[in-house]
């Protein structure tokens, strides 16, 4: 058995949920950042929500590919899911692929961090809350709570 290098560490992700947020030239723009939950007029509305933020990428994982995935389940634990055009029932998840390389003013064995943004539709069925739960190459790194309150019509 080999000893583990201490390069080779786990990524890790410090994310949070916005109304909107993007990456452009390695910096990353949100809009309405970290939100926990919304007031909707009725269920069956889709809003507009972003994922955002960093991932601490150590040394020994850059120039590799990554996926990332995010699970959205309710809050008994089941998959969130939404009817699809063909008529059948689909869990809503995200996955993205990425590759970071270390920058040349990064010191050997140093972490690099990576921002990170993905805007998505979602469909408000109900209401309560949903998790939304972030993977990096199958391991868990975080769960982000949103809760909606439908209003009460006057």
């Amino acid at each position: 058995m080999r000893e583990k290098d201490p390069t080779d560490q786990d990524i890790s992700t410090h994310l949070f949920l916005a109304e909107g947020a993007q990456v452009a030239d390695g910096k990353l723009y949100v809009l309405g950042g970290v939100i926990r939950g919304n007031t909707m007029p009725q269920p069956g509305l889709t809003m507009i929500m972003a994922i955002a933020g960093s991932m601490d990428i150590p040394w020994g994982e850059h120039n590799k590919d990554h996926t990332l995935k995010v699970d959205i389940i309710d809050e008994e634990g089941a998959a969130y899911t939404v009817i699809g055009p063909d008529g059948k029932s689909t869990p809503l998840s995200i996955t993205a692929q990425f590759r970071t390389g270390a920058p040349p003013q990064l010191p050997r064995g140093a972490s690099g961090a990576a921002p990170f943004a993905v805007q998505f539709p979602l469909p408000i069925l109900k209401q309560g809350t949903l998790i939304f739960r972030v993977s990096v190459d199958g391991r868990r790194t975080q769960d982000l709570a949103f809760t909606t309150v439908i209003a009460r019509s006057q």
